[in-house]
């Protein structure tokens, strides 16, 4: 009977400690993502901090990668319209006809050009200069000996003279081995731009003089003088 008793205190003994240890171990629910404990004793339900704090320390670096992700992708884009605005998109090309003034030697030819803008301005005369460059390719037929072929890099300056017509004026040099080899030029455009929605095209008269340059830099500016019509077209890259 003693033994009885002893088996029956051990086995309430065992369950209690049983039910103790379950009534430790807390229940949760997990509602909307977030980890509530239930308490049972008042039906009230509390945050569960430990797991949740793990899941918002997740859920914040999710959103700064994704706010560095959208960052990223924002500097791209900016970085690609800076480096399209800094180089310029727009080129023109120039073809036309280029006429000696005064000379027995040639008769008229061909000009063609390839003009670059720059990022380069100043400001002279109260107006501002927008500064470009131009890639020249001239030809002369030669009367009495060989043809002329003249090759020139022109800076262009435009001080956007508010006025109809485009004026430009060029300073540049010129390699001609028919003209004496290297030689100074110097030139004025004015061009038209015609009423086309779709292309951009102008129509452009350009007087262009070379000058000589002999040893001891002396200047001869009788070298040749020139004029030459052209069409231009204006085309973005």
């Amino acid at each position: 009977m003693k033994n009885l008793k002893t088996i029956l205190f051990l086995s309430l003994l065992l369950f209690s400690f049983s039910f103790a240890k379950e009534e430790e171990e807390p229940k949760t629910i997990e509602k909307d993502g977030t980890i509530y404990n239930i308490d049972s004793t008042s039906l009230n339900i509390t945050p569960y901090y430990e797991d949740n704090t793990i899941m918002e320390t997740s859920n914040d670096i999710g959103d700064v990668q994704i706010l560095s992700s959208k960052e990223s992708n924002s500097c791209k884009t900016g970085c690609l319209k800076s480096c399209c605005a800094s180089l310029g998109c727009d080129f023109t090309f120039s073809m036309g006809t280029l006429i000696p003034m005064g000379s027995d030697d040639f008769d008229p030819g061909t000009s063609l050009s390839i003009i670059m803008p720059t990022e380069w301005n100043f400001d002279l005369l109260g107006k501002t200069w927008d500064v470009s460059g131009e890639l020249n390719f001239s030809s002369l037929s030669g009367i009495t000996g060989n043809d002329a072929s003249i090759i020139s890099g022109i800076a262009h300056f435009d001080p956007s003279f508010d006025l109809p017509l485009a004026v430009t004026f060029g300073l540049g040099l010129a390699q001609s081995d028919q003209l004496g080899g290297i030689s100074g030029t110097g030139l004025v455009d004015i061009s038209y731009s015609l009423p086309f929605e779709k292309y951009d095209f102008s129509l452009g008269f350009r007087y262009q003089k070379l000058v000589d340059i002999q040893e001891g830099f002396e200047l001869d500016f009788d070298l040749l003088d020139s004029f030459g019509f052209n069409l231009q077209c204006n085309k973005s890259f």
